[in-house]
């Protein structure tokens, strides 16, 4: 893929290793283009989500590599961040709670998946996090790296350099007590 082949792309958002680019020809498929020296995150990221065959994860498609840039497409999932949903949610009255640990339970049940495949997510927070109306949940970017660490969610030894299967789960407690 060259710059000229990302005419029909058009950039809805950014991070801090790489931009998101939909595609106007398929609404089905978003592109993560980073700069080649987010060759590493961004690779790591792709081949991680190639090998967690879960629906709870994000799918990716392809790597697409130049001189220029760097990144691969991904599913687009149209479901709301966690904690956007779980705003949502607190409006639905006396369904919260059950709705909650539903989701809950989902997340813990795919973060075990991915501990077993050998995976620690160790970057865990809301916009990594997405959630249907039927609490169906999807996951992306998972891989640590201390420089793309979050510090508002991370646990204390992530803080030191350190994580641990724990971590992902620190991290997801800090998210379900802001909800």
């Amino acid at each position: 893929m060259s710059i000229k082949d990302l005419r029909h792309l058009k950039q809805i958002t950014s991070g801090r290793f790489g931009k998101i680019f939909e595609d106007t020809k398929n609404e089905e498929i978003l592109y993560k283009i980073g700069a080649p020296e987010d060759r590493e995150i961004l690779r790591n990221q792709f081949f991680l989500l190639k090998s967690l065959d879960s629906p709870n994860f994000a799918k990716v498609y392809e790597w697409i590599e130049n001189k220029e840039f760097c990144g691969y497409s991904i599913e687009r999932i149209i479901w709301p961040q966690i904690n956007i949903w779980g705003k949502d949610i607190t409006r639905e009255g006396g369904k919260k709670y059950e709705m909650v640990k539903s989701v809950l339970l989902n997340i813990l049940d795919a973060i075990q998946y991915m501990h077993k495949k050998g995976v620690i997510h160790g970057d865990l927070k809301p916009s990594h996090i997405f959630v249907s109306k039927d609490g169906e949940i999807k996951i992306i970017d998972p891989g640590y790296d201390p420089d793309i660490l979050t510090p508002a969610y991370a646990a204390p030894e992530a803080l030191l350099g350190e994580v641990t299967e724990s971590s992902d789960i620190y991290s997801i407690g800090i998210i379900f007590y802001e909800i």
